[in-house]
């Protein structure tokens, strides 16, 4: 397996300062309302490059895997899923208005990925792996 370049921790955080300028700039929303954004594309489903859909059919069965064993190591998981969504980061080479809308998904999945990684109470932990099953499932409604 390829190791990641040493800057890619930088790259993920400079995108959460452009986030925080974007959302001071042009006011922020809420996770939740940037996924109700998220539309087909005149019926059909957003295609998404096979390398970038690789990454997150990584992340969607780590999470399947973790719920069907009835995992307790959410801090292990959480770790898991950030590494996924760091290669997902890593390979977008995506442009356009299907890439816009990756964005309005992967967002909020970021967020609940970062929650997980600080949830220090299992009950938390538990509830926020079932919104990341929501998640991947919204993304299988409008991405392929």
């Amino acid at each position: 397996m390829k190791k990641l370049p040493i800057y890619l921790p930088m790259m993920v955080l400079f995108f959460f300062q452009i986030s925080a300028i974007h959302s001071q700039h042009f006011g922020d929303s809420s996770s939740a309302d940037r996924v109700h954004e998220l539309r087909l594309n005149d019926g059909e489903k957003w295609k998404i490059d096979a390398d970038m859909v690789k990454h997150i059919r990584i992340g969607e069965d780590l999470l399947n895997e973790f719920i069907k064993r009835s995992g307790t190591d959410y801090s292990r998981l959480a770790k898991e899923l950030s590494e996924s969504n760091n290669h997902l980061i890593f390979s977008c080479s995506m442009t356009g208005e299907a890439h816009d809308l990756l964005h309005k998904w992967l967002h909020p999945h970021l967020e609940l990925t970062a929650m997980l990684q600080k949830a220090d109470d299992p009950e938390a932990a538990s509830k926020l792996v079932y919104k990341m099953k929501d998640s991947y499932e919204n993304f299988n409604t409008y991405f392929q």
